[in-house]
């Protein structure tokens, strides 16, 4: 069962939606799981509740999107904080109503989210799963494959 939760997974994180600005992928929320198995691995991460604002996390996230792509704008923090919700592994507990984008606020504001949002979190099963040393690595090296490095012609 275990194998199979590692497979739908491996699935899952190659699928998460990428926002794309003037034809260039940005790669916040794949860095921000990067980040996240990081923190794991630092002990940084030690429950799966992931709070706003999270400075530790934050840190980690911005280091890791120095290291995989130095040089390049940073999307804040809050914005795969936010936004990686649509994947089907990762969620926010709201503390009242669930922000919805429209069409004038896309994002919510750091203010709204330390006001209404109690912690997101990972699926309990994906959880689960990173608290292996070797799950995480697997992971780490199928997004750094998959989305972060350079693209060469065959």
């Amino acid at each position: 069962m275990n194998e199979l939760k590692r497979k739908y997974y491996h699935t899952e994180l190659i699928r998460i939606h990428r926002g794309n600005s003037r034809g260039v992928f940005i790669n916040a929320k794949p860095l921000y799981v990067i980040s996240l198995i990081e923190c794991i691995d630092k002990g940084i991460l030690l429950e799966n509740k992931i709070e706003y604002p999270a400075p530790e996390i934050e840190k980690v996230y911005l280091e890791t999107c120095e290291k995989y792509e130095p040089g390049r704008k940073l999307s804040p923090f809050i914005l795969p904080y936010f936004h990686i919700s649509t994947e089907s592994f990762y969620d926010i507990q709201w503390k009242g109503t669930k922000f919805v984008p429209s069409r004038h606020a896309h994002s919510p504001s750091g203010k709204y989210l330390k006001e209404n949002v109690s912690y997101a979190y990972l699926d309990e099963a994906l959880w689960d799963l990173l608290q292996e040393p070797s799950v995480r690595e697997q992971y780490r090296e199928l997004i750094v494959y998959f989305f972060l490095r350079p693209k060469t012609e065959d």
